[in-house]
């Protein structure tokens, strides 16, 4: 009796002892997260783009990039995602995800606009340009300079591939939303999801979508999934994350919060034959987009623009500051690789209904790239006058009010 007596205490010491030392470790790693935090808000990391030369040393860049990063996203049926609601001083998005597009208001002689649709990733969201600098914004008041009596509605969202463009144009359709003119913007998303991925035709980052899938099903995997985030979302796991991104920008990136290694350092890997494959089937699955969206304009009565975009890659003056991005932005082998895809489209574009505006910043001096694709807003005034006259010529083929033959957004 008395060793089972001694056995006790002498186990409850032990607990004690364990639970002393837990609550120690556990204190420690707390104040670690603390200061870790503390270091993350009293020292934000300012996007190293608002200092981009493009901007001229502008003051309102680093208030700008400061909102972008607080941004988020909000689930979309089949294409994932779309900007969240979202109200700030330069960048603004509504309950339906889209952003605010300058111009248009106060136009008595405009009582029924022709309904314009943009559709893109980042580029055409605006990334880098405020709401009233974004290709949407800049379109709508070149139209209204020219008393085009228009309503521009960008649909742009961050990350998006060509194949959710179209799945978004098909949802609004479904809800009755019918355009005149929709325009789509991009290209370069396609060509590096592909690289990241290894195949063609998805989205970015499939493998954490998979992931996700069906996760509820499985506590285990979602227990661990949600240790993992739990870690990975404490102020040290935070600091870990930019210091990794920061230190290794060739290796990993950031993407909607979450830290991706960048897969796109396959393509170094992938021999010449798998390497024209993927090329040739970033081309087929573009192509087919562009087929289903003029298949819809064709059946609901609207006309549809295709643009594919420029990239820094396409610049051949490049300031030293574009240089720089260049140096950095791209993986080895991705500069061949995206240049390859877009010889095919030059060589296709225009038989295809491809307005090919890579060359847009061919043999300009000025700076405008921020990153590896993304513009200023004066980058987006060029690529939108480039647009311009096709958007009138579509416009004027636009048939009156209450001639389009469809009633309660159905083809008839």
């Amino acid at each position: 009796m008395n060793n089972l007596v001694e056995w006790l205490r002498a186990a409850g010491r032990g607990v004690r002892l364990v639970w002393m030392q837990a609550g120690v470790t556990l204190l420690i790693l707390l104040v670690i997260d603390g200061i870790a935090i503390v270091a993350l808000h009293s020292e934000p990391a300012e996007d190293p783009r608002a200092r981009a030369d493009g901007y001229h040393n502008a003051a309102w860049t680093p208030e700008y990039f400061g909102e972008y990063a607080s941004m988020r996203v909000r689930w979309q049926p089949y294409a994932y995602w779309v900007g969240a609601e979202y109200e700030s001083k330069y960048i603004n998005v509504d309950a339906a995800g889209f952003r605010r597009t300058l111009g248009g208001e106060d136009r008595p002689d405009c009582k029924h606009p022709a309904r314009i649709f943009t559709f893109g990733g980042s580029t055409m969201w605006g990334e880098g340009a405020r709401d009233d600098e974004t290709i949407a914004s800049w379109i709508q008041s070149m139209l209204d300079s020219e008393q085009m009596c228009a309503q521009v509605t960008n649909m742009g969202q961050d990350g998006y591939v060509s194949t959710q463009e179209v799945l978004l144009l098909a949802e609004q359709l479904r809800r009755g939303s019918i355009p005149d003119l929709v325009i789509f913007y991009d290209g370069y998303n396609d060509v590096f999801a592909a690289e990241n991925n290894g195949v063609a035709g998805l989205t970015y980052n499939e493998e954490t979508r998979r992931k996700e899938f069906n996760l509820l099903s499985y506590p285990r995997r979602l227990y661990l999934s949600a240790a993992s985030r739990f870690v990975l979302d404490t102020g040290v796991g935070e600091l870990a994350k930019r210091l990794l991104v920061k230190m290794r920008p060739n290796q990993f990136s950031e993407i909607q919060g979450r830290l991706v290694r960048t897969g796109a350092a396959r393509v170094k890997a992938i021999r010449l034959e798998d390497d024209q494959k993927l090329q040739e089937s970033v081309v087929r699955l573009y192509l087919l987009n562009k087929i289903l969206a003029d298949a819809m304009a064709s059946k609901y009565g609207f006309r549809s623009l295709t643009y594919w975009q420029p990239c820094l890659l396409d610049k051949n003056q490049v300031t030293v500051y574009e240089k720089s991005q260049k140096e950095t932005r791209f993986l080895p082998g991705e500069p061949e690789f995206d240049r390859a895809i877009s010889r095919r489209i030059a060589q296709i574009g225009a038989q295809s209904g491809i307005h090919d505006l890579s060359g847009v910043f061919h043999d300009v001096t000025e700076p405008y790239f921020i990153d590896e694709a993304h513009v200023t807003g004066e980058g987006n005034r060029i690529v939108a006058k480039a647009m311009l006259a096709d958007i009138e010529a579509a416009l004027r083929s636009v048939k009156p009010p209450g001639a389009t033959g469809l009633e309660g957004g159905a083809p008839k």
